[in-house]
């Protein structure tokens, strides 16, 4: 039960949005910054700093009940966390009459990703909230999918898909319906999301573990993106990206982990902290684990399990992203992960998280060894009756958790 619990701390469910591959190289499209969308007694518009007090309070009024009562929130600034890798807009949904009430947000964002194998311009929305008088009303689904059209449409967007938690079931069943006026949904694959205790993680102390430096942004980017091109829907390192990472969004160039064979960068992986951008918040407990979570936290600290917040806290993670292992780096995946686990430690996280495809040989490696728990999920297609879904191959999806 605790278990289960942990791993929907990871992602809610998000869209996204692929243009043509040829498109990234030759004009990297730009997301609207003027964007106004009337659809019947409501109006999308851009969201500003404004309405950033608007925005949080949708985040934590929003709670996903399962055994526990989760919100997923932005604090203290809601744009803080944008721009996280690419580009990102939020969108918000109110009354057109006076007094404006808020009804729904969501937010938009074009980033570097692969697609068959060849780099594409990727969207997605997250954060996905609709407020409690409107929600379960198909009415308003439905031009929230408007909305999203008309956006997707001034960049030209193929076709979309999406991260939807498994035990999501309302989504599933809603989004699957293949209901008038929304678009239509596709399973492409399963992704899975481990969470990692820090508490007994090791440092590798012989020196095959370095951060990253400047001198080695190029080996970097080849070794990730080589990598990452097996994958469906995985995302691009530049060079530039990389140089420009200076730590107000949680990263540095610093924070990528490099194992090294005989001096060459052969696996990598990135600690990423945005526990100050963005938190997964505890608000209720079903029973009886309500009364009995500190016994369940005396039995995880003994074992070496993740502990359960309390009430009004954020779960203590730390993403392990972008992580890359070459085939030569089979000895070093484990020593590699531990002593990011251990250095995420040093900066008070109690969880490493770590997004794979359950299809990726080093998920199953990671499981086995490590106190891992599983959060499962399924990569959706999105299309639009006008745009046929074009043939995606057979490479399985496997996205940066980080940015979903």
């Amino acid at each position: 039960m605790a278990t289960r619990w942990v791993m929907r701390l990871g992602k809610a469910s998000c869209w996204k949005l692929v243009r043509k591959p040829a498109a990234l190289a030759m004009q990297p499209q730009q997301i609207p910054q003027d964007f106004t969308y009337p659809a019947g007694d409501l109006i999308f518009r851009l969201a500003t700093s404004v309405d950033d007090g608007k925005l949080r309070a949708m985040l934590r009024d929003n709670q996903m009940d399962s055994w526990v009562q989760i919100t997923l929130e932005r604090e203290p600034d809601y744009l803080a966390a944008k721009n996280l890798f690419g580009q990102e807009i939020t969108i918000i949904c109110e009354q057109q009459a006076p007094p404006h009430a808020p009804v729904c947000m969501y937010s938009f964002g074009l980033l570097p990703t692969h697609v068959n194998g060849i780099p594409v311009q990727l969207g997605y929305v997250s954060n996905l909230r609709v407020e409690r008088g409107s929600r379960n009303r198909i009415r308003v689904l439905r031009r929230v999918y408007q909305a999203l059209k008309h956006l997707t449409r001034m960049i030209e967007p193929a076709y979309s898909f999406t991260s939807i938690a498994s035990e999501n079931s309302a989504a599933i069943r809603i989004l699957n319906a293949n209901l008038k006026g929304m678009a239509t949904y596709t399973p492409q694959g399963a992704y899975q999301t481990l969470a990692i205790p820090t508490q007994r993680a090791r440092k590798v102390i012989n020196g095959d573990v370095t951060p990253a430096c400047v001198d080695d942004i190029p080996e970097l980017v080849s070794l990730f993106n080589r990598q990452a091109r097996r994958w469906q829907f995985s995302p691009v390192l530049s060079e530039q990206w990389l140089a420009s990472l200076e730590g107000s969004k949680g990263l540095t160039l610093e924070d990528f982990l490099l194992w090294r064979v005989r001096g060459k960068p052969v696996a990598c992986v990135a600690l990423w902290d945005q526990r100050k951008l963005k938190q997964t918040v505890a608000r209720a407990y079903r029973s009886p684990l309500s009364q009995l979570r500190w016994l369940y936290n005396q039995v995880a600290r003994l074992t070496g399990r993740v502990e359960l917040p309390a009430i009004g806290q954020p779960l203590q993670g730390i993403y392990l992203a972008f992580p890359a292992f070459d085939d030569l780096a089979a000895r070093g995946i484990i020593a590699l992960v531990s002593h990011a686990l251990a250095r995420g430690r040093e900066k008070g996280a109690k969880v490493g998280v770590i997004g794979l495809s359950p299809m990726n040989p080093h998920c199953q490696l990671l499981e086995k060894h490590f106190n891992t728990v599983s959060y499962h999920s399924q990569i959706e297609t999105v299309s639009w009756p006008e745009h046929p879904l074009p043939e995606l191959g057979t490479r399985p999806p496997q996205p940066e958790v980080a940015l979903l």
